[in-house]
């Protein structure tokens, strides 16, 4: 192929990971890199099943780890989530053998690989970083559902739009029954996805490891909303959404990092007890022309754990988009003799990066953004904050993503 690029380094042959959870965009990266190497007169190798491909390297012949085609990068279907390369949580420096890196070197070694790129979150990005302090030249390309890293990350648009479908399909069984839904979605340490998923869908409530809450103050809001669109509905009927993040706390009035998963169910706990305790309930029943003793005498709560969902299917046109950027941007980064860095997007001619040990930094949901969605009717568990808006001229066009 033509040479389009004017080279610094003497890379020859540059391995390709995905790693960590799948998600939307890992195959446009895929493809960004596999197609960018090729028009740079570079060997793109796709590395199965991310690190574990790593440490099995050395026993692969170097008949069967080949360079990636035109026609291997376009049978990659980049609509599609998931990756077409394999993905791996495995780190090389938590396997169970003191000589792993000795091994994975080893595999590098063998297979003539010169640099690599890995697309992955901020496990990965401190993956990549390992890589250079065993002499290995690495960049990173972001990739996390969560949007905790100090950039954009490919695949979060993605599971955004899908928790916002799967709330708006689960409402109508919601409505249908008069039930509470209590929805835990994916954020371990951040609440980005469940609040952007839970906007999006309108939800009522939304719980997220950075805001105190109160359940009293969810209960109160959950009470009057739910018996108010009930009673205003000519067939008796309607619902109330409450999204969750994975990791919020189980004590209540306390923000921070919770479980990995079951808060939704700890949640639908407490708020049916408190609504068994409630002597008011049985009242608004009856006033709905709902009540039956022992068969239906309060709104059913049920919670829901869509999860994996978010991370599968069908990707959006940003992640597409993005995911071709930095799948491109990365190769002409370790092209230019950087390595140890996080790519950021391309801008016109820019490629934009930034350090990965400050690129990896967790980014927690700004308290000021909670509050605007507070002023707009937004339930998040604690009494409405005061939102206190600062007009600012912006006088040059920002960086967009489109």
């Amino acid at each position: 192929m033509k040479h389009l690029f004017e080279k610094t380094t003497d890379i020859k042959r540059v391995g390709i990971i995905t790693s960590g959870g799948d998600c939307g965009g890992l195959n446009a990266f895929l493809y960004g890199a596999i197609m960018t190497a090729l028009n740079s007169n570079i060997e793109p190798i796709i590395i199965p099943s991310g690190n574990i491909g790593m440490y099995n390297l050395i026993n692969y012949n170097e008949d069967e780890i080949i360079p990636a085609t035109i026609e291997m990068a376009e049978s990659i279907d980049i609509t599609r989530c998931g990756s077409s390369a394999g993905n791996t949580r495995a780190k090389i420096h938590k396997i169970d053998d003191s000589k792993a890196w000795e091994r994975v070197l080893a595999g590098v070694k063998k297979h003539r690989l010169d640099a690599f790129v890995i697309c992955g979150g901020d496990g990965s990005g401190r993956e990549s970083l390992r890589y250079v302090e065993h002499g290995i030249k690495c960049v990173h390309a972001p990739k996390t559902m969560d949007l905790d890293m100090q950039s954009y990350s490919v695949g979060a648009d993605s599971a955004i739009n899908k928790i916002a479908k799967v709330i708006g399909d689960a409402k109508t069984t919601g409505e249908t029954h008069g039930r509470v839904l209590i929805i835990e979605v994916f954020g371990a340490k951040t609440g980005h996805i469940a609040l952007r998923g839970g906007l999006a869908a309108n939800a009522d409530a939304i719980l997220i490891p950075e805001v105190a809450y109160d359940l009293g103050i969810v209960y109160e809001d959950l009470k009057r909303s739910l018996f108010e669109r009930i009673y205003n509905s000519p067939t008796s009927t309607g619902t109330y959404v409450i999204v969750v993040a994975e990791g919020l706390k189980e004590t209540e009035k306390r923000p921070g990092d919770g479980g990995a998963t079951g808060a939704g169910a700890i949640i639908a706990e407490r708020l049916k007890k408190m609504m068994a305790d409630d002597k008011e309930i049985p009242k608004l029943m009856k006033k709905a022309r709902l009540f039956v003793p022992g068969v239906n005498e309060r709104p059913e709560i049920r919670d829901v754990v869509p999860l994996y969902i978010a991370r599968s299917g069908d990707t959006t046109a940003l992640d597409i988009n993005f995911g071709l950027e930095i799948g491109s941007g990365s190769i002409f980064a370790l092209l230019q003799g950087l390595s140890g860095v996080t790519i950021l997007g391309i801008n016109k001619r820019n490629v934009n990066y930034m350090q990965t040990v400050e690129a990896i930094k967790k980014r927690k949901v700004n308290k000021n953004r909670v509050a605007l969605y507070e002023y707009m009717g937004f339930c998040f568990g604690r009494n409405t904050k005061a939102f206190e808006p600062i007009l600012n001229e912006v006088k040059k066009p920002p960086i967009r993503l489109y």
